[in-house]
C-alpha cells in the first residue's frame, strides 16, 4: 500500500497575490546589490527576470550570444511553448551585464561559483533568500518577479497584446490576469459624480 503525499495547499495560504509591486521588486534588487556574495549576479539576477518576464527555466538557459550589446538587446527563448523574441536592454542592465560578461568565460549569462550555469533551483533559491533578506511579509518565489512584470506593465496601461508579446504567451487568455491584477486605472472611476 503506498502513502498519499499531502496535497500543497492553495497559493492563497501563503500570500495573498502572486505578484510582487514595483517597490518590492526594487528592495529585492538593493538586498541583492547590498549582499555579501555576487551582488552584480543577483542583483542583475532579479531585474533581467522582471524586466523580461522570464521563468527560471528561461533565465538559466540565457546565453551570452543572445546578447547584442551594440542593438542593446536580448534575445529570449520562451519555455513552454511560448513566442521567443528579442526585447530592448535598458541602461542599467547593460552596465551590470557588462560587469558579468567581463567576470565569466562561461557561454551562459548566470553562472554560480563553479562557472557552471545556474540551474532553476538555484535561481529558485537566491530568489527565496533575498525574500527574506527583504523582510517581505510573504515567502517570496522566481515566478513573482515574472508576473510582476505583466503586472508593471498593466497596470502603465500597456495594450494587452504588448504585454502578451513581451511574456511570449501564444494565447491571450493567459495574458488577461494581468489586466484583472492591475485593476481600472486609477482616476478612470469619478465617485463624486451621480
Amino acid at each position: 500500500m503506498t502513502t498519499k503525499q499531502p496535497l500543497r495547499k492553495p497559493n492563497q495560504d501563503y500570500r495573498s497575490r502572486e505578484f510582487l509591486y514595483l517597490s518590492e521588486v526594487n528592495t529585492l534588487i538593493e538586498c541583492a546589490e547590498s549582499g555579501r556574495k555576487h551582488r552584480i549576479r543577483n542583483s542583475a539576477l532579479v531585474l533581467i527576470i522582471f524586466r523580461h518576464g522570464l521563468r527560471a527555466t528561461e533565465c538559466s538557459n540565457l546565453k551570452w550570444d543572445a546578447v547584442s550589446f551594440d542593438e542593446c538587446s536580448i534575445y529570449i527563448n520562451r519555455a513552454k511553448n511560448g513566442v521567443s523574441g528579442t526585447h530592448n536592454l535598458e541602461e542599467d542592465e547593460i552596465d551590470k551585464l557588462l560587469l558579468l560578461r567581463s567576470a565569466s568565460n562561461s557561454p551562459y549569462i548566470f553562472v554560480g561559483e563553479n562557472g557552471e550555469k545556474l540551474s532553476e533551483a538555484a535561481i529558485a533559491k537566491i530568489i527565496k533568500r533575498l525574500g527574506v533578506a527583504a523582510s517581505l511579509d510573504f515567502p517570496v518565489h522566481v515566478h513573482q518577479l515574472r508576473h510582476a512584470c505583466g503586472y508593471h506593465l498593466a497596470r502603465q496601461g500597456k495594450a494587452s497584446y504588448l504585454i502578451q508579446s513581451h511574456l511570449g504567451h501564444r494565447n491571450y487568455k493567459n495574458t488577461e490576469i494581468y489586466i484583472h491584477w492591475a485593476g481600472i486605472p486609477r482616476g478612470s472611476i469619478n465617485w463624486s459624480e451621480q
